[in-house]
Parts: C-alpha cells; structure tokens; sequence
C-alpha cells in the first residue's frame, strides 16, 4: 500500500492529466520526440545573452510576459472567474529583486497559500511566477492555472479545451498544445 505522501502527490498531479500547456515555443519547431529543437529564451534570466545571434532585451521579454498575463485574463473572463485562489505557495526569499520588478514587491509581501486573489493582484501574481520570485498554482471551482519551468504555463480546465478558447488564445500569439 503506498504511503500518504505518495498518494498526496498522485492527487496533487492530476491535474496535468487534463490540462492544455501555453507558451511561447511554436510547435513546429518540435522534433518527433517532443523535444524543443530551437535556442530560444526561457527565463527572464536570459535578458542579456545572445540566443541564435540575437540579444534578448527587456522589451522582448516584456512583450511575450504581457502575452501570458493576457491569456490568464481570457482564460478568468472565458469562464467569469473573478478569483483565483493560491495554492501550494513557494517563494524564493534569497532571489534579489530586479529594478524591472520592484513594483511587484509589495503584491509579493502580502502574498499566503490559500488567499484568494482578484484582478490586477492576478497580473501581479503571475508575472511574479513568471520572473521566478515564487511559484504556486491558481485554482477556483475545479479550474486551474499550473506554471511549469522554462516558461510553460497550463490551463486545467478538467476537459478538452472549447475551440472559442483556443482560438482566442492564439490570437493573442501564444500556442496551446
């Protein structure tokens, strides 16, 4: 018979069972494997390298970050969420904050697993998941929002995703597989 914290664990990943992973990465740039055959950037640590002959800034960072908070805005308004709750959260305490981040230190601070979160603490909240100063999950009435490393974000909505959805998040310039 497993043990309690292996059955936790079982019960705390189902989710990825039935979730749609967002990003960045275009699938046609998958090999048959699966695995991701272009250098690109996968963390707002990467602003300054140079990537297939290519600097990443700030405002390339920037405009694919607001890209996610917007996808997370169509996902809340797709099924009227108004507030998500925090789970399972972790922050990162020893990370020093990067003069591009400051603004969010104080959403930081008052930040507690289990407190629900609402609007512009959403964007706030998930642009800090993004810049790797903490991570948890998002979840309200059996609907998640799951980060990932390497900039991969999942939708769990418990079911094949509606194609208005999918669509929409396209059209943002993100990808849904």
């Amino acid at each position: 018979m497993p043990d309690i914290r292996t059955l936790a664990a079982s019960f705390m990943d189902n989710w990825r069972r039935t979730a749609h992973r967002i990003t960045k990465y275009n699938p046609d740039n998958r090999d048959e494997t699966g695995a991701y055959k272009v250098d690109e950037w996968t963390s707002i640590s990467d602003i300054g390298k140079d990537l297939n002959g290519k600097r990443v800034t700030y405002a390339d960072y920037i405009s694919i970050e607001d890209k996610y908070i917007l996808a997370i805005q169509t996902f809340c308004d797709y099924f009227d969420i108004k507030e998500l709750e925090i789970k399972n959260l972790e922050t990162h305490n020893s990370k020093a904050w990067d003069k591009d981040s400051l603004d969010l230190k104080g959403a930081y601070e008052k930040l507690r697993d289990n407190k629900s979160v609402s609007g512009t603490d959403i964007h706030s909240l998930a642009r800090l998941i993004l810049r790797e100063y903490l991570w948890c999950d998002l979840e309200r009435n059996e609907k998640g929002i799951h980060f990932g490393y390497d900039y991969y974000m999942y939708f769990d909505i418990g079911t094949r995703m509606q194609e208005e959805l999918k669509v929409k998040i396209q059209d943002i310039g993100l990808y849904v597989e």
